[in-house]
């Protein structure tokens, strides 16, 4: 039940065009709205701030959260404009989530898998109004090494955030391509089946799901390296 309100509340922020800062509904509001109870609200609206979409201010209610970078140390010589960059966080990046998506498998609960398939579905919304879902991305990541129940994971993924989803800069150049679209929903595929594989607790499933998703973004963008010229 939650999970399809979250879906649902997700897609009314999408279409709603409010600005960071801009006032929520009430959880009472949200309770009519949607035929739930107050415990059902509570539960999107944990997964919402944990994924840093929105914040309470006491006595005034929930906002939509202003969209700023947590603390990370920085990168030296490494950009996410450079797709040699890139291929190399890419491939860092197989070094470290495959284990994530095993670990996940094997150590989620339900409050974690919670916020992986919410992540999921935040990702679909992103999508399918248009945008490439950089930063929804990154909480679907960022969630399935949550769910891993190691710190030290979680706090290594918040040092790549930078260049960890290179769609980021990007994307936004080559949207327009022809086919990018089909990427996008084979991404959300992909996600799906790494998302699928943790739920039913199946690391090695999990793991080679999460290798076949890394691996297709590393051919992705070695092959814009040899077509574009600004690289």
């Amino acid at each position: 039940m939650s999970t399809s309100v979250l879906e649902q509340l997700l897609n009314w922020l999408s279409n709603a065009k409010l600005e960071p800062g801009d006032k929520l509904p009430t959880e009472q509001e949200l309770c009519d709205r949607y035929g739930v109870s107050r415990t059902v609200i509570r539960e999107v609206i944990a997964n919402l701030k944990a994924q840093g979409l929105v914040e309470s201010r006491r006595g005034s209610g929930m906002f939509l959260a202003s969209q700023t970078d947590e603390p990370r140390i920085d990168l030296p010589d490494l950009s996410s404009e450079r797709i040699g960059d890139v291929l190399d966080v890419i491939e860092l990046r197989l070094a470290i989530e495959v284990e994530n998506a095993r670990l996940a498998a094997l150590r989620r609960t339900d409050s974690s898998l919670f916020k992986i398939q919410a992540a999921e579905h935040a990702f679909v919304v992103a999508v399918k109004s248009g945008s490439v879902g950089s930063r929804e991305d990154f909480q679907f990541h960022r969630a399935i090494a949550e769910a891993t129940s190691n710190k030290r994971i979680v706090e290594f993924m918040l040092w790549l955030e930078a260049v960890l989803i290179p769609r980021r800069v990007l994307g936004a150049k080559t949207l327009q391509r022809s086919g990018d679209q089909d990427y996008m929903a084979l991404i959300t595929k992909e996600h799906a089946a790494i998302s699928a594989a943790i739920a039913e607790g199946d690391s090695e499933a999990a793991a080679a799901a999460m290798r076949h998703h890394l691996e297709g973004s590393q051919r992705r963008y070695r092959v814009w390296r040899l077509t574009s010229p600004q690289t």
